[in-house]
């Protein structure tokens, strides 16, 4: 049960997140969305996650933004997606979109004010039909 991050960037109520890099491997499958809340990822994803950064529960500075990409990559997510606003991130790093685009790994940036409860039941639902889908063809 898999969608990939184009499939997940086209749907409904998403427009606003924007690709900034890693458009070379929009067709990676994502197995679940997983909110990172600790300092890196390494134990915490297990491969084919779409790993969204809040900022909101653990500072993130330039340097550690590099580091979830260097682990992010290492650990096979399917991509990035960093949450930006006034309040926690402010923006991107230049040092940050650039290493993403080296390593191929997918960076979606998310307006704060779209709400992660809201993208992670799209995601979820989209997820979960498309396993009853595939279920129901094998019927």
């Amino acid at each position: 049960m898999s969608l990939t991050v184009a499939e997940i960037l086209g749907l409904a109520g998403l427009e606003e997140m924007t690709l900034r890099a890693g458009a070379c491997n929009l067709q990676r499958n994502v197995r679940w969305p997983y909110v990172a809340e600790n300092e890196g990822l390494r134990q915490w994803v297990m491969g084919g996650e779409l790993v969204f950064v809040t900022g909101i529960n653990h500072p993130r500075d330039e340097a550690n933004l590099l580091r979830l990409v260097h682990e992010g990559d290492a650990s096979g997510i399917a991509g990035l997606v960093i949450l930006t606003g006034d309040a926690f991130i402010q923006r991107i790093p230049d040092s940050v979109i650039a290493l993403c685009e080296e390593y191929g790994l997918v960076l979606i940036e998310q307006p704060y004010l779209l709400k992660m409860v809201i993208v992670t039941h799209l995601i979820g639902t989209a997820l979960v039909q498309m396993g009853q889908t595939k279920r129901s063809r094998h019927d």
